[in-house]
Formats: C-alpha cells, sequence, structure tokens
C-alpha cells in the first residue's frame, strides 16, 4: 500500500486527535501504534506492517501522540495524584518488560523495582502495604505504668484556673 506520508484529516475534534505542524490530523490508529510502541515494546517496522503504512508515517503519528501526552501532563488538566499514579504504573510495566529480557544476574533489581512500584501503587490507591509495631517505654526503659483512679473530681476551688475562666465560686454544679 503506497504511503503518502502526511496523515489524512478524518473529520475528529482537534482537541482529542493529535495534530501535526501542518494542521493534518494523525491516523485513527496513532493511539493504539502509541500504546503499543511505548507500553510493550512493539517496533515500528512491525507496526508499519499491521496498519499497512511506512515505518516512517508509524513514527511520525507515535511523536504526534507522544507529543500531545507529554503537554497534557505538563499543563494542570490531570491532577498531580493521577499523574503519579500514571508514572507509577509506566515504571511497574517498564520493570516488568525489561525483567523478562534480563539476563539472569540483572532480574533481581528489575524485580526489586518492579516490587517497589507495585507496592507505590497499592499505597497511592489508599491499601495499607506496610504495618509496624511500636513499644512505648518509661523513662527507664520498661514498660509504662499507667495509674487509673475511680472517684470524684474535686470541685474548684477559688484560686483555680476553672473558676478563673467560669467566673464563679467553683462549688456549684452547672
Amino acid at each position: 500500500m503506497p504511503d503518502n506520508d502526511m496523515p489524512d484529516n478524518d473529520g475528529a475534534a482537534d482537541d482529542i486527535v493529535p495534530v501535526f505542524s501542518n494542521g493534518a490530523h494523525a491516523k485513527p490508529w496513532a493511539f493504539d501504534a502509541y500504546c503499543a510502541n511505548v507500553g510493550r515494546g512493539e517496533t515500528l517496522t512491525s507496526l508499519a506492517r499491521l496498519y499497512g503504512v511506512q515505518w516512517r508515517t508509524v513514527k511520525r503519528n507515535v511523536e504526534a501522540v507522544h507529543a500531545m501526552v507529554l503537554a497534557i501532563e505538563r499543563s494542570d488538566a490531570i491532577d498531580a495524584h493521577a499523574r503519579h499514579v500514571a508514572r507509577l504504573a509506566e515504571v511497574l510495566k517498564a520493570a516488568w518488560r525489561d525483567h523478562d529480557g534480563a539476563e539472569d544476574g540483572q532480574r533481581a533489581a528489575f524485580l526489586r523495582v518492579a516490587l517497589d512500584a507495585g507496592e507505590k501503587l497499592a499505597a497511592a490507591a489508599g491499601v495499607v502495604t506496610e504495618r509496624k509495631s511500636t513499644q512505648v517505654t518509661g523513662a527507664d526503659g520498661g514498660p509504662v505504668k499507667v495509674e487509673i483512679v475511680i472517684g470524684t473530681v474535686p470541685a474548684a476551688n477559688a484560686g483555680d484556673v476553672l473558676s478563673e475562666i467560669e467566673g464563679d465560686s467553683g462549688d456549684e454544679a452547672p
């Protein structure tokens, strides 16, 4: 199939579809190609075969989508939490991809990165990922002793702070 080098205008809205500097819209498959290339590591050549175009066309469309993604990330359109979660998800995905292709000596490092990213993703979602117990000790390093006294609270006297705040003698019930 001949490649016309410039994507045609498929009539989609300008604010949704990536646009080239000459005003032409990216191909309808551009976002899928971007996800396959960036997310799954598909080569431009294999994507070109899939979509029936030259690899340069795939490259331009993937770059246009990437530019749009970067512009959105740098704007205030996405809140910081969602951006953080998306980055962690990308780190996790890349760590597993690299783990699968790594030599045996490097797999442990990629596994640690993947586990750390997974833990941070869970924490960002509000999942408790770590529990710690803390023991309270007294001044001498031993256990804290608490004395509980059950009884009545004495009424405030004339010089007490409570009686000054309330302005009464302190021996009257409220």
